[in-house]
């Protein structure tokens, strides 16, 4: 079976911007699902579409620049506790960016690219709780900073398990699970108010409101603009990356990096 994929692979990468090549990916993305069961449908569908000529150039851009834009910050913060949670947050954007460029850095066999998806999925989980530790730490206090650390280190723990179990979840739990632990805060909403101001709230809300119009789109592979250059996907890789932006603008403003 991964023999079939790996060339049922070849065959699409070869002749994905023409009718033929329509056919076989409806082909092989079916027959990939059949033969092949232990490929996610991630996999598949990645496998059975066309692969745009900038997939992946913008999360690798994004990863380099990452890098720097953590350390400044981490150096800039006015204390221990916006040294740590900075810290966090910088390796979690960087580890999920990071990942995402190698994901989509060329066509990989099928049993490759399986472990890198759930490689990514798991980076996305460490960032989504590492990205909560700014506010955790530096808005929150007592029983309701515990709740934020706990919840989301927990469930994202749990998302990591779930993706390396020898089965496949219930299609849409990863998607449901990310935007569930990405949206939690809005139950401390009120208490992260009071907390903070009215510019790191906004933050805080637009880049929620960012990744989750791109999870949508990805998940609907809708819009498609032009799939041979630009496609669902990178409008995808560009709300995330807007995302990380506004909220490392709000955890940089909350560690008194900038004022």
């Amino acid at each position: 079976s991964a023999q079939c994929c790996q060339v049922a692979s070849l065959s699409l990468g070869s002749v994905s911007h023409c009718g033929v090549g329509r056919r076989l990916r409806n082909h092989y993305g079916s027959r990939m699902s059949r033969v092949a069961p232990e490929l996610s449908p991630s996999v598949v569908r990645m496998l059975s579409r066309p692969r745009p000529r900038w997939r992946g150039h913008t999360h690798r851009w994004a990863f380099v620049v990452s890098i720097p834009v953590g350390i400044v910050g981490i150096v800039g913060a006015d204390t221990t506790s916006a040294r740590v949670g900075l810290t966090f947050f910088a390796i979690g954007a960087s580890f999920m960016l990071g990942v995402s460029a190698l994901v989509h850095l060329r066509p990989w066999p099928a049993a490759r690219y399986h472990r890198l998806i759930q490689l990514d999925h798991t980076a996305i989980y460490v960032c989504i709780a590492a990205q909560s530790l700014p506010v955790a730490l530096l808005v929150l206090k007592g029983p309701l900073r515990i709740t934020l650390l706990v919840v989301l280190g927990v469930g994202a723990a749990a998302g990591v398990v779930l993706e390396w179990l020898p089965f496949h979840p219930p299609k849409g739990l990863m998607n449901a699970l990310f935007l569930t632990l990405g949206w939690f805060p809005v139950v401390l909403m009120p208490w992260i108010y009071q907390g903070t101001n009215v510019t790191n709230f906004a933050l805080l809300l637009a880049g929620g409101a960012f990744y989750t119009a791109g999870a949508v789109v990805v998940g609907a592979m809708r819009p498609d603009p032009w799939p041979k250059t630009f496609g669902y996907h990178e409008i995808w890789h560009l709300c995330v990356i807007v995302a990380v932006i506004l909220h490392t603008v709000m955890a940089w403003r909350l560690a008194h990096v900038l004022t």
